[in-house]
């Protein structure tokens, strides 16, 4: 134990190789503690005015969810927390004075492409089975989904196309052509792009859905004369930082 000139102890090692400042008994490798609340427990300041000098690194143990650095309140509730893994939560609510550099940033893309043709004889929309999935990593994000498809039908009556959030429709694009049992003029390319919010952190799926309307079947994939059957059809989810 190392102690001031009137005797006070300013440092204590223990036998278990913990180091104390401000305290006889420390927890911790390094255990700094302090009464006065106008003083600081710890103070790391680089003074350089040029380089790369670095003030403090807190490093941990494993790449998980096992806290590397936290901050807690008086009663040792964490109120900041960086884990192993790179994430970071906060117990309360987070104010930039120059707003969020990260708003408006792609965070990530998925994307389902198939050649697969889907047709439906159903009056109501039922699911074609064309989707894809993705699970935001944020409530705030937004989510731009955009698809791109070709539409077709066997007979008189313009089917109808929709995109669903889970059982939820987001939007519509809907196509009008007159078709005939040869297949001529009886496809188009269509297209639905849509900027959700869907509010969670949870997987969320979007999925094409599709009816007819009038007799015949409505298509999916298919060209105008059944010569190329398998025309690409793809989905594409990407996260924007809210």
């Amino acid at each position: 134990m190392l102690s001031d000139g009137s005797g006070n102890p300013r440092l204590n090692i223990n036998s278990s190789g913990n180091v104390g400042i401000g305290t006889s008994a420390p927890s911790y490798k390094l255990h700094s503690q302090t009464s006065v609340g106008s003083d600081f427990a710890g103070y790391f300041y680089n003074s350089a005015a040029s380089g790369n000098g670095t003030s403090l690194v807190a490093r941990g143990g494993g790449n998980n969810s096992t806290p590397n650095f936290q901050v807690q309140d008086y009663n040792g509730n964490a109120d900041f927390t960086v884990a192993g893994n790179g994430n970071a939560t906060f117990s309360g609510s987070v104010t930039a004075a120059g707003g969020f550099v990260g708003a408006g940033k792609v965070l990530q893309v998925v994307q389902t492409r198939t050649e697969s043709e889907k047709s439906t004889t159903s009056t109501s929309f039922v699911a074609s089975g064309i989707y894809v999935n993705i699970t935001p990593s944020s409530t705030s994000s937004k989510v731009l989904v955009s698809v791109g498809f070709t539409m077709g039908a066997s007979s008189n009556g313009p089917p109808e196309y929709k995109l669903y959030r889970g059982t939820t429709a987001l939007s519509n694009a809907r196509m009008s052509f007159q078709a005939d049992a040869n297949w001529n003029n009886t496809t188009d390319r269509g297209t639905i792009e849509v900027l959700d919010s869907p509010s969670t952190t949870s997987l969320t799926t979007y999925q094409i859905y599709f009816k007819r309307n009038g007799t015949g079947t409505a298509w999916i994939g298919r060209s105008n004369d059944k010569s190329h059957p398998n025309i690409s059809t793809y989905v594409t989810a990407m996260e924007i930082a809210g």
